[in-house]
């Protein structure tokens, strides 16, 4: 089952009710407030030209799934509003997840150069022992696409940045329509 994000405030109003009936959970951690952050992604999306429907998760399927699909591609949804380190693990996280990320950087303090850095350092991370004798797993060891993009909504910058996940270089959109 898919919701539009035109149906956005009907759905916050009875996402209760209605992923209850059909056994779903409204985001990864079922919480209300990542449905929201959810909601929140999908009409930035939308209020660009994009045709977006959520992807609820089912209780009974195993695994995580991504959060959308926005204009036919599958995106996962991040919110960041922490340090780099915080980006950097939320970044490589959602590569084993969907092709294409969307990364919510409002409640971040986080410069453009300092994410893009930030980025870079994750997209080149190799798998590694940190001083505590853990080992790091490298960006190789847990993305599981070839290709897909990179969306950032900056603090106080009106458009998205659209990125190339391969190479970080930013591009213009495709038109939606």
């Amino acid at each position: 089952m898919l919701v539009q994000a035109d149906d956005i405030e009907f759905v916050a109003q009875h996402q209760c009710n209605f992923f209850s009936f059909f056994g779903i959970k409204g985001s990864a951690s079922g919480d209300k407030s990542s449905y929201e952050n959810e909601l929140h992604n999908a009409q930035i999306f939308r209020d660009v030209g994009n045709t977006v429907y959520l992807t609820p998760e089912r209780r009974a399927a195993p695994g995580k799934k991504y959060d959308a699909i926005v204009s036919g591609l599958m995106f996962e949804f991040k919110n960041v509003g922490g340090n780099a380190n915080t980006l950097i693990t939320h970044f490589i996280r959602s590569r084993s997840l969907a092709p294409n990320v969307f990364i919510n950087l409002e409640r971040s303090d986080l410069t453009k150069h300092e994410v893009m850095s930030a980025l870079y350092g994750a997209r080149n991370r190799k798998t590694h022992t940190n001083k505590r004798g853990t080992t790091i797993s490298g960006y190789d060891d847990i993305n599981r696409f070839d290709g897909g993009s990179v969306v950032l909504k900056l603090k106080g910058h009106g458009n998205l940045v659209y990125m190339d996940v391969d190479n970080l270089k930013i591009h213009l959109p495709e038109d939606p329509s």
